[in-house]
């Protein structure tokens, strides 16, 4: 999954973002057993906004370049083909965390079909300038800062799924879960460190729990990555934290969403 699936058939498919799109009106089919509410969970400055709008058909060039923005409240897209359908995207913020509460009633309520929980190795982006950051100390460099902001968000993602994971062990349906790795482009030169981290680390470990209590049949799982766009990570004031890995170019970026989209299908499936 960390790897190029260099095929042109994988590149045809996402042309027009067809081979998503395609898995999103799939989800419509979980309908027929009243679950058709799909839940984005992540730390702000992952993509979840973008994520939505992509699986809703709704990710256009020009959405993609208006950067990043906060959201600060749960964001709804309807599912392509299906006026039922909802993919739910939770704001990823420390402090609006309290929007999680009607989710996850949903979620204790079985009325879930899937949870798309997104994360970045702490390729976060930033909505305001680098230097006014909690992290920052006086004269640190953009590559300093790097070096202290990317460990933290990392230790954010984690301690966002380990507040998750008791719900998710006791939904009481069937639920398929996918962790979706972003901005595939700003570390692809370290793919083997990154897959580790998400397989092996205390992640994994965490999801294994949940596998554990549930019984992984009623919990499968998936571990896919990708970049909605090719950009450098930039801070709320356009500097650059962190710029793309040379060689990440836009054929790899097309087959590994490709590949998000099979994990995606595979998944609804599990669901049926």
């Amino acid at each position: 999954m960390y790897e190029e699936a260099g095929t042109k058939a994988a590149e045809f498919a996402w042309k027009h973002r067809g081979a998503l799109q395609k898995a999103a009106a799939e989800l419509f089919e979980v309908a027929r057993r009243g679950r058709t509410r799909v839940l984005v969970f992540g730390a702000g400055g992952v993509g979840k906004s973008s994520l939505g709008k992509l699986l809703a058909g709704k990710l256009t060039d020009e959405e993609l370049l208006k950067g990043y923005r906060d959201s600060f409240t749960t964001e709804q897209f309807p599912i392509p083909e299906t006026l039922t359908g909802r993919i739910l995207v939770a704001p990823g913020q420390r402090h609006k965390q309290g929007e999680w509460d009607d989710l996850l009633v949903l979620l204790r309520a079985g009325k879930v079909g899937g949870v798309i929980n997104m994360v970045g190795y702490g390729y976060h982006s930033l909505r305001g300038s680098y230097r006014d950051h909690a992290l920052q100390t006086p004269g640190m460099t953009p590559d300093k800062f790097r070096e202290v902001y990317l460990p933290a968000r990392r230790r954010l993602e984690i301690e966002q799924l380990t507040t998750l994971a008791p719900e998710l062990a006791r939904a009481p349906n069937k639920l398929w879960f996918m962790t979706l790795v972003s901005k595939q482009d700003l570390w692809w030169d370290r793919r083997a460190e990154v897959a580790a981290h998400y397989e092996t680390g205390q992640y994994a470990e965490i999801v294994a729990g949940i596998q554990a209590t549930r019984q992984a049949r009623n919990f499968p799982h998936e571990v896919v990555a990708a970049s909605l766009t090719i950009e450098n990570l930039y801070d709320g004031a356009h500097e650059t934290l962190a710029p793309t890995v040379a060689g990440y170019d836009h054929r790899m970026r097309l087959a590994n969403l490709g590949r998000f989209s099979m994990g995606l299908r595979q998944l609804v499936g599990t669901a049926r």
